[in-house]
């Protein structure tokens, strides 16, 4: 079973294009080794890459990624404004 924490993860790094980048703009605190190997884990349980480097700091999505980016880029997106529409 995939674990959410891992699909967030892969979400920030697709969103942003870099580990150090989406550690940054996580909404809580990690390190950027946190969210590589929140990713490594997420395409060894997929068995696919989900990533490829395209510079030293720059990743680019894979086909397999890009579909798993239109699947959970939703839910991430519209996760902040769940808890102002439950008041």
């Amino acid at each position: 079973m995939i674990q959410l924490h891992r699909l967030e993860g892969f979400f920030w790094v697709a969103r942003t294009g870099g580990y150090a980048r989406a550690a940054r703009a996580f909404p809580y605190p990690i390190t950027q080794p946190a969210v590589h190997q929140q990713v490594k884990k997420l395409e060894a349980e997929l068995g696919v890459a989900l990533f490829e480097r395209v510079k030293k700091d720059t990743m680019q999505l894979t086909a397999p990624g890009e579909r798993l980016y239109q699947f959970v880029a939703p839910f991430f997106e519209q996760l902040p404004g769940v808890g102002r529409s439950i008041e």
